[in-house]
């Protein structure tokens, strides 16, 4: 590169899962564990400027340690030009037990940050309790369902039941839920829920499946943004 010559960059985003050992891994080990292996894989990603220049990665949405991921993703700012079929097959050969690249690709400009698109996340709940899909049941046939949500020291009311966008219930739960920051609905804020009434309930298997951004009206996965 040239003295006084502009480094030209690109966004990439990065569809990742994640079973076994390693869904316990906290939030910041997996921020640690990427940035690692994008450097491993030889992925020129961009710093940050500063004394402590750190790589250019932001995920859509964290996970909550112990869930297991088909479809959770990252965004990586790239030096242009990079071969993303090459990236991607460099990036899955350093991946550690328990996790697999699923999907990476170039972000169109214009693009917005994955984690203001994903407004909505689909689960699956693995052989639910009897209990809580009797539970959930009945909250479905409800207008409302209001809880209290504790928040930065503060407590405040939040409706579920609008945040419930699709509910499959069998021998597994398929959910489509909101995905909004502070107004995010989780398998596991729901089955808190449920225990408040119904007590302890028998462990259940949760699996994010993917994020949805809304495009003209439609949802989309992540991935299917990328070129």
């Amino acid at each position: 590169m040239r003295a006084g010559e502009v480094l030209q960059t690109m966004r990439i985003g990065v569809k990742f899962g994640r079973t076994g050992l390693g869904r316990f891994l906290s939030h910041l080990d997996l921020q640690d564990m990427f940035a690692r292996a994008v450097r491993r894989a030889g992925i020129p990603a961009q710093y940050s400027s500063g004394f402590h220049p750190h790589m250019n990665m932001a995920f859509a949405s964290a996970m909550a340690v112990g869930l297991e991921t088909e479809g959770d993703y990252f965004e990586l700012q790239v030096q242009d030009g990079l071969d993303c079929a090459a990236a991607q097959k460099a990036l899955a050969e350093q991946m550690p037990s328990g996790f697999a690249v699923c999907a990476l690709g170039r972000l169109p400009e214009g693009t917005g940050k994955l984690m203001a698109l994903a407004v909505r996340a689909e689960y699956k709940i693995m052989e639910p309790d009897a209990a809580f899909s009797a539970w959930l049941a009945q909250l479905l046939e409800q207008e409302s369902f209001v809880i209290e949500k504790q928040r930065k020291g503060k407590t405040r009311q939040m409706d579920l039941r609008p945040l419930i966008y699709e509910a499959k219930i069998g021998q597994s739960i398929r959910l489509m839920l909101g995905n909004f920051g502070a107004e995010t609905v989780t398998p596991k804020l729901l089955i808190a829920e449920a225990e408040k009434q119904l007590g302890g309930l028998g462990q259940m298997r949760i699996v994010r499946k993917d994020l949805y951004a809304e495009q003209n009206g439609e949802y989309k996965a992540l991935s299917e943004l990328f070129v």
